[in-house]
């Protein structure tokens, strides 16, 4: 019986798929380990299931083989992406993962001995090499006081915030560059923070609120108004 595996992260072995042959031949185990990141400049051990990206150094190797040559062959999703014969009982191939979509993909390892015999396995990857976008920026609107009113005392401002990512988001009310309130909730809204205009001059303000999400997404809406106490 033949057993090929897969082996992506040092000795761990995926299990073997079986083929049945005349039982007085020795065994051939086909193998891929370790791998190395090329663009990261680190060896690193890969599981079945493991997330890859850039190039990738796959090394494969066999013992048992009975008789030459010795043939390779490496699919991605069952398309051939390198294959080699000869007397080495080893090859290795560079796979480029960018040649692929990034999600779930299978590699594919067959070995074939001079007697005609082979072995074969599978392993599971993720490809990732696009790298997510940065998140977008929130649209915050002030519903109170209006653009334009004219306050005295404590105001209290009334907020939303739309494209804002579940979880805690922090409300900052500032005015002329210095924090007056902060608040933090899940609530996307109505939000409300108190501002004591006595705390400053009369005359036009502009104060602003910032929100920022749980994703590090970030807005801000401001208002003008009159204060006049």
């Amino acid at each position: 019986m033949w057993n090929a595996g897969i082996n992506v992260s040092g000795n761990v072995s995926l299990s073997p798929n079986h083929a049945a042959i005349d039982a007085s031949y020795a065994a051939v185990v086909a193998k891929v380990s370790p791998a190395t990141y090329a663009l990261r400049g680190e060896r690193s051990a890969i599981i079945d299931g493991a997330t890859v990206s850039g190039t990738v150094s796959v090394d494969m190797s066999e013992t048992g083989a009975s008789g030459t040559p010795i043939a390779f062959t490496l699919t991605v999703d069952g398309a051939r992406v390198f294959g080699t014969s000869g007397s080495a009982t080893s090859a290795s191939f560079a796979w480029n993962t960018t040649s692929v979509a990034d999600g779930a993909h299978t590699l594919g390892l067959t070995v074939q001995d001079g007697a005609g015999r082979t072995a074969t396995a599978t392993r599971g990857v993720t490809v990732r090499n696009t790298t997510p976008p940065p998140p977008g920026p929130l649209s915050v609107f002030i519903t109170q006081p209006r653009n334009g009113d004219t306050v005295r005392g404590v105001v209290w401002f009334t907020i939303w915030v739309d494209g804002a990512a579940a979880g805690s988001k922090t409300y900052t009310l500032s005015e002329g560059g210095r924090t007056l309130a902060t608040t933090t909730t899940t609530s996307s809204g109505p939000v409300s923070i108190p501002w004591s205009t006595t705390t400053g001059d009369n005359g036009p303000r502009t104060p602003t609120v910032g929100v920022r999400d749980s994703t590090g997404a970030t807005g801000t809406g401001s208002v003008n108004v009159t204060v006049a106490n």
